[in-house]
């Protein structure tokens, strides 16, 4: 059965947005699918609806939105759908499809800001100093450690980085990060001769033929997987008798977090983290403000705990 023009027409359309948002606005993998979900849903509402393009009113997705509300839908994801779908009716409205984004006056949910979880430096310490085998899969799980430490590496840019991106000379990396920009990253001198002692003794010896330019290769010479970095992390965390959940991020997280709280700028970790915008590097002043407040309560002589023969009114 052949589809019916109005569904042709919706699935031309959405995939010219994606394209158009992948290309235009260099939205990343993850972001493309992720858009690509969201609006082939809608797509198969607007059908069921039978809405051609140019009906859809602000109603209409008031009504999807409920309905994706109802199905358990968390006001985040609602909040990215409200986001995916404000990019395909500017899209439509920008190739003269429509005259107004039923969108444009859409206000996104609220969403709680949650400080962001990080270890401390007696567990980061525990993690990095856990047994390691003294194999070349142990030396490049201390490598991969000890890199996501010492850099603040998305996982994404971890499983991508190539040997010429590696400068050991100058104590850097080059990663290609989110929207395909290029960044040059720091690394400390733990995490170069971590790198350099796998490069050297472990990466040579799991090459196999099919081995491409990644750095780091599992036991078949191909790259790692996400979930297979996620496992590592996993297994040295319980070897190094941490308790608290530990997953890839959590590294991202404590390495900013140890810049703000050592009095890094925030414009400089937001140029190691890859972030485009300031506000997304901004949620680690929080974690900076709860440091100084219990650096003031134990240091400061007006801080410390009080005794009933010892307040805060001063003698006049």
């Amino acid at each position: 059965m052949k589809p019916q023009p109005s569904e042709q027409s919706w699935q031309k359309t959405i995939e010219k947005a994606l394209a158009f948002l992948a290309i235009e606005r260099s939205h990343a993998i993850n972001t493309q699918l992720l858009y690509r979900q969201i609006l082939e849903k809608f797509l198969d509402w607007v059908l069921s609806h039978k809405l051609s393009i140019g009906s859809v009113r602000s109603s209409h997705i008031e009504l999807f939105l409920d309905e994706e509300r109802k199905r358990g839908l968390s006001d985040s994801s609602i909040k990215i759908t409200i986001i995916a779908l404000r990019h395909l009716f500017e899209y439509l409205k920008e190739q003269n499809k429509i005259k107004t984004n039923p969108l444009d006056h859409k206000e996104l949910p609220s969403i709680q800001s949650r400080l962001p979880q990080f270890l401390t430096t007696k567990e980061i310490e525990k993690l990095l100093q856990a047994p390691f085998p003294d194999t070349p899969l142990g030396w490049r799980d201390k490598a991969i450690l000890e890199l996501l430490y010492s850099s603040g590496l998305r996982v994404s840019e971890l499983i991508s980085l190539k040997l010429e991106s590696y400068y050991p000379e100058q104590f850097q990396i080059k990663v290609l990060g989110k929207g395909n920009k290029e960044r040059a990253v720091p690394i400390g001198k733990c995490a170069k001769e971590a790198l350099d002692k796998y490069i050297a003794e472990g990466r040579t010896k799991l090459l196999t033929k099919k081995t491409r330019g990644e750095v780091f290769l599992n036991q078949r010479g191909q790259p790692l997987t996400r979930s297979r970095i996620r496992q590592l992390i996993i297994h040295y965390a319980r070897l190094g008798g941490i308790d608290k959940k530990v997953y890839p991020h959590l590294l991202r997280h404590t390495f900013a977090s140890h810049l703000v709280e050592n009095g890094a700028d925030l414009r400089v970790i937001q140029e190691l983290l890859g972030h485009a915008n300031i506000a997304t590097t901004q949620i680690y002043t929080h974690v900076n403000l709860k440091h100084l407040k219990e650096i003031h309560r134990r240091c400061h002589p007006r801080s410390l705990l009080l005794t009933p023969a010892h307040d805060c009114k001063t003698s006049h």
